[in-house]
């Protein structure tokens, strides 16, 4: 019997090891939803079908042997992931609204704030000058019913987009309480 759960034990460490390690790279392939549950078990599945291909291949071998194709199972892993983490990973300009670096380079709207750059917004005509559309859109996204709660800089970090600490508001305290008067 003590045999047996040995076997268990390493067919359920080599199937479920590369499983579990490639399911999640479906986050850098599909948008949340149905289609990114599909791409997680087609992962899932492969890395299942390759860690029995594994685990057959080392079933007759030593305990090291096993130890070993275990330890690259997980190296081969922890590097794909960071590999496919780094080669997504996006540069993102920072917002002259919000100072977050959020702003996507291709749609020219920020991630957090949902503002467009003023490159966009100066062809709609809306505003007769740069300065006139960045203090609206700072006073509408920092209006708060009591301005002592206003803060500039904080949180740190909102969504995984960081505040850009070279970032510095237009607008003041004062313009925010008279926006909130109107």
């Amino acid at each position: 019997m003590k045999e047996k759960n040995k076997v268990t034990l390493w067919l359920a460490l080599f199937a479920v090891l590369p499983a579990s390690l490639l399911w999640p790279l479906s986050e850098y392939f599909a948008e949340p939803g149905i289609t990114r549950t599909l791409i997680s078990g087609l992962f899932g599945g492969l890395g299942f079908v390759v860690g029995l291909g594994l685990y057959y291949w080392t079933k007759n071998k030593s305990k090291k042997t096993k130890i070993i194709g275990l330890v690259a199972i997980l190296i081969i892993g922890v590097t794909t992931i960071r590999t496919v983490h780094l080669s997504s990973k996006k540069d993102f300009d920072t917002c002259e609204i919000c100072g977050y670096k959020a702003i996507d380079k291709q749609e020219g709207e920020c991630n957090v704030c949902a503002s467009n750059i003023w490159e966009k917004e100066k062809s709609r005509t809306l505003y007769d000058s740069k300065s006139e559309w960045l203090a609206e859109e700072q006073l509408f996204w920092f209006a708060e019913d009591d301005t002592a709660f206003v803060q500039y800089y904080e949180p740190n970090e909102i969504d995984g987009f960081q505040k850009d600490e070279e970032w510095k508001p237009s607008i003041n305290k004062t313009e925010i309480l008279e926006y909130n008067k109107d």
